[in-house]
């Protein structure tokens, strides 16, 4: 878990730093409006809460829709992201985002600066029974708040590739239940909580317009991405506090109409 934070903080650190290798004069696209959508194939694998040996990757999905107002930069978008994680000790996420974002530019670095709203729902189980005696520990938060972030792109010369950072984080405010059940006994507990998450995407991409449209074009985005909720658990066999945490390869196709 501590390699998974510095990779977010040193993913931050870059993302944040890569305007100084831009162009210095930023002004607003006068894009085309129309809708985008994008599609994300996941390979994440969970960090375990518990010191469980079955953090294995396993698939997810993001999924946006949006809408690009006309000459003004500005855009509003939605997306939902799905994963299911694990066998004995699992972390499922769903997590959805309303944003706006402003699009700035110089011609070959592009940056999208957004906010929005957030909704999370996160449930962590642990399930230890045996024949003989029946041990689980189930953890759920689900919470909503502020979310901000930056997409940036660095254009690699007039050939569609660029270099891409995607960096986000959210303040949650949401109940956590925990459910503690053994052979003889089953405790429940309920609190509110707050909590932070910071997800990094580090990535290239191939962009081509579509033929025969002015406007119109495809873009692919491979990366990996990392992701993480923090104090989010009550990991109740060992005590103490547990973050949510995933990491993994991504891949986006992603069309403007």
């Amino acid at each position: 878990m501590r390699s998974m934070k510095r990779l977010s903080i040193a993913l931050m650190a870059l993302g944040l730093s890569t305007p100084a290798f831009a162009d210095s004069t930023l002004y607003v696209p006068s894009q085309h409006g129309g809708f985008k959508v994008a599609i994300d194939p996941l390979y994440l694998r969970k960090n375990s809460v518990n010191d469980v040996n079955d953090s294995i990757y396993d698939f997810g999905g993001y999924a946006q829709i949006g809408y690009l107002f006309p000459y003004t930069g500005n855009d509003l978008s939605v997306d939902y992201t799905y994963l299911r994680s694990g066998d004995k000790e699992t972390v499922n996420l769903d997590a959805a985002n309303v944003q706006i974002g402003q699009r700035l530019t110089t011609g070959v670095f592009d940056v999208r600066l957004f906010s929005g709203i957030r909704y999370a729902h996160l449930n962590y189980t642990l399930d230890t029974s045996t024949p003989t005696a029946e041990q689980s520990l189930t953890s759920l938060f689900h919470g909503f708040g502020p979310t901000m972030g930056i997409d940036a792109r660095y254009q690699l010369g007039d050939n569609g590739f660029g270099f891409d950072t995607h960096l986000n984080t959210a303040l949650l405010v949401g109940t956590v239940n925990d459910k503690l059940i053994n052979t003889t006994t089953t405790i429940s507990d309920s609190m509110n909580r707050l909590i932070p998450e910071v997800e990094a995407k580090l990535g290239v991409d191939y962009t081509y317009p579509v033929l025969g449209d002015s406007k119109s074009a495809f873009s692919v985005e491979v990366g990996y991405q990392t992701t993480n909720y923090f104090h989010t658990f009550n990991s109740g066999l060992v005590g103490g506090l547990s973050d949510a945490s995933f990491d993994g390869a991504y891949a986006e196709i992603k069309f403007y109409s």
